[in-house]
């Protein structure tokens, strides 16, 4: 029900605990406090953005659940690696911004995934502001984990990432698909 991730470069300390029971997940979210007893709710939220957050944080549990069909879909099945995941808090007085990697896969060829989920009810279009957050996001990374290997940005989207300019930044893609016919 429970499953600890180790914080990138860290062998046990700052580990990120995650409930990872999906029948949990969704009670907590919405039943436990839902005093409303609409028997419509879902019917009338199904577009909300409490719903739509709760399906990218389930597609993102679904994709960690997943990370052997992850790997085997980036072609690196037999390789050695290990998973890991990063955030970092803002830092006012250094003037370091915050940030997260979902998911990091460290490869034995030196390397490293930066593994972004994103849930999408079509193509996942990147947008320049979001392109120039993932290119900052991995300089500071890159700084603060005090990187020396080669940093490659992994997509894992429901139907792909939209053929666009932005897409550039994008290295390697898993599908939906690629979680459950691996």
């Amino acid at each position: 029900m429970i499953e600890k991730w180790l914080q990138y470069g860290n062998k046990r300390r700052d580990a990120v605990c995650r409930l990872t029971d999906f029948f949990s997940l969704f009670y907590f979210k919405f039943l436990a406090n839902n005093l409303s007893h609409d028997d419509e709710w879902w019917s009338n939220h199904i577009n909300s953005g409490i719903v739509f957050d709760w399906m990218g944080n389930s597609f993102e549990l679904i994709c960690m659940k997943h990370h052997k069909q992850i790997k085997s879909a980036l072609g690196i099945k037999g390789m050695a690696t290990s998973l890991s995941t990063w955030q970092i808090k803002p830092d006012k007085e250094e003037g370091t911004p915050g940030g997260q990697i979902d998911m990091i896969i460290k490869r034995a060829d030196r390397i490293i995934h930066l593994c972004e989920m994103k849930f999408s009810t079509d193509t996942y279009r990147i947008k320049p502001e979001y392109e120039r957050r993932l290119r900052e996001r991995s300089g500071l990374f890159k700084e603060l984990a005090k990187i020396n290997k080669t940093l490659v940005h992994t997509f894992i989207t429901t139907y792909g990432v939209a053929n666009a300019k932005n897409k550039s930044i994008v290295h390697s893609e898993v599908t939906m698909d690629d979680l459950f016919n691996s």
